[in-house]
């Protein structure tokens, strides 16, 4: 068996996180859409995005969830509120979804 370092480790979390490098802003779905970005506390996201794509601007990345909804933000995984691309909402909602016999999730329910 490989034996795998933690410099290793680190650096493909990085990558996959895309931390490694500056990513251009036209990778924002991509870069988002890679994990999802917790909003907790209230706006983390921003500094989640601009860690990942240092040239983009807190109004575009506002544009980018509230009018242009290229973003979306829902109660997610861990019941946390999360911003991920609208075009891959049925990848962070979907385990949201009860089986036939369980009740709703209290977040998709609503408080």
């Amino acid at each position: 068996m490989p034996v795998i370092s933690n410099a290793q480790v680190r650096g493909f979390r990085l990558q996959n996180h895309h931390l490694a490098q500056s990513q251009p802003i036209s990778a924002l779905s991509t870069i988002v859409g890679a994990c999802g970005l917790q909003n907790t506390p209230p706006y983390a996201w921003l500094t989640a995005s601009h860690n990942r794509l240092p040239a983009i601007t807190r109004t575009q990345l506002t544009q980018a969830l509230e009018s242009n909804k290229l973003l979306l933000q829902a109660w997610s995984y861990r019941g946390a509120p999360v911003i991920f691309p609208t075009e891959q909402a049925s990848i962070f909602l979907t385990a949201l979804i009860p089986e036939a016999d369980e009740q709703p999730w209290i977040y998709t329910r609503g408080l």
